[in-house]
């Protein structure tokens, strides 16, 4: 009787390591692509940010007196001049 009583609570403990596997699994397959995505936006506006900032630093403050800029502001002004100067046609419906 012990044995049998062994048998089923492996089983039991095997059905609920494979549910949560599978819970797990699919979680992970959803948040991922996700997770990933704001990976690269970050390494985008890391990479774009630095030179940006560097070359406000070198530039403007010589040419135009204007301060330099921080590398948050640098991404800022990144960001704000890709929703000004967006290329993307709009077409409105007539």
């Amino acid at each position: 009787m012990a044995v049998s009583n062994r048998v089923l609570l492996k089983t039991k403990r095997k059905k609920i390591q494979r549910s949560g596997l599978v819970k797990n699994k699919n979680m992970k397959n959803i948040i991922s692509p996700f997770i990933s995505m704001l990976g690269i936006i970050v390494l985008i506006a890391m990479i774009l940010g630095v030179p940006l900032m560097l070359l406000w630093n070198w530039l403007m403050p010589t040419l135009f007196g204007l301060p330099t800029i921080t590398f948050w502001q640098a991404i800022g002004l990144n960001f704000l001049s890709a929703i000004l100067f967006n290329k993307t046609p709009f077409k409105a419906k007539s």
